[in-house]
């Protein structure tokens, strides 16, 4: 039989209720501090990843202006019935995957399904309409499309940005071909539907209501595809700098400001990064 003095240390061994309770608290406050940093780097990891797509369609476009006479996509899906611009460059990229968001899963893009996937064409160079006189409202099949080297600056020059939400493909806000250039933190008119306009969703924490209830992510990070290849993470402040002229142009102050159709193809927006001056 073990002695008092053995019975007294095996009970003295074993953990007491407060021990327990603050072995509890101290793993509650590491899984506080390290659970936000674990979403940060999945975050941050999809973010690279959607740099990484955006990189393979910058190197598509330019491998199609280069085969179409240095002419680039149009937007619309009825020029020349050569479908949506994603499908205009699908034969240099031959993966669907390329064109889908990582943040929305939801809305997989594919031949048929060209609508979804999350990346929009800038609507400032949707077709070669500009070079003819003024553009209307919604004009996106012009063809042969816009010349490459009618852009001034195309490594200032944004082509493709994030947009679309995360929602089922039967959802309207699915659709997320295009993206306007409007800014992500003014615009609640009924203009234009939210898919269409940036979504800042990078490790973003704000979200502001938009049409029909949507929620636009405003505070984070916005992948942007640059007419030149590059590539490029900007907050809504760098995407939507404003200026009152560029190289000699002066720019429009109202062209984004949802009142009218030239919000859709003003190529003179007051956000200079924007424009093909």
């Amino acid at each position: 039989m073990k002695s008092q003095r053995q019975k007294t240390r095996l009970a003295i061994s074993g953990f007491t209720l407060i021990e327990l309770l603050v072995v509890i608290a101290i793993i509650a406050i590491l899984a506080a501090i390290l659970f936000p940093v674990f979403a940060t780097a999945r975050d941050k990891a999809r973010q690279t990843a959607c740099l990484s797509n955006e990189k393979q369609i910058g190197m598509a476009i330019l491998q199609y202006a280069q085969d179409f006479d240095e002419l680039l996509p149009v937007a619309g899906p009825i020029a020349q019935n050569r479908g949506r611009w994603t499908q205009q460059i699908y034969p240099y990229i031959r993966s669907a995957a390329v064109f889908t968001c990582p943040n929305i899963n939801n809305n997989q893009w594919s031949a048929t399904n060209n609508t979804q996937g999350g990346y929009g064409w800038n609507w400032a160079l949707e077709d070669g309409c500009e070079l003819t006189g003024p553009c209307t409202a919604l004009q996106t099949d012009n063809a042969p499309g816009f010349p490459i080297t009618k852009v001034a600056q195309p490594s200032a020059t944004i082509i493709v940005g994030e947009v679309g939400f995360d929602v089922p493909t039967a959802n309207n806000y699915s659709a997320s071909y295009a993206i306007f250039p409007a800014d992500s933190r003014t615009v609640t008119t009924s203009c234009t539907s939210p898919n269409y306009i940036a979504q800042f969703r990078h490790s973003s924490a704000v979200a502001i209501p938009e049409i029909g209830g949507t929620l636009l992510s405003v505070d984070g990070f916005c992948s942007f595809l640059f007419l030149d290849g590059h590539t490029k993470a900007l907050n809504a402040g760098q995407a939507f700098a404003t200026a009152a002229s560029e190289n000699g142009t002066t720019l429009d102050a109202t062209a984004s400001t949802c009142t009218s159709g030239t919000l859709y193809d003003d190529y003179t927006s007051r956000f200079v990064l924007w424009n093909i001056y």
